[in-house]
């Protein structure tokens, strides 16, 4: 149970680390176009 429970968590984890990845595509693509935009 507790190794699933891990796993679960480093792939919510690497999820997160994408999602914030993309983020900051699409915020400084956006300060490109001379929008200032941060989270």
């Amino acid at each position: 149970m507790f190794l699933t429970f891990k796993a679960f968590w480093k792939k919510l984890y690497q999820k997160l680390l994408l999602f914030q990845g993309a983020w900051c595509k699409i915020s400084n693509s956006l300060e490109d176009q001379g929008i200032d935009f941060h989270l």
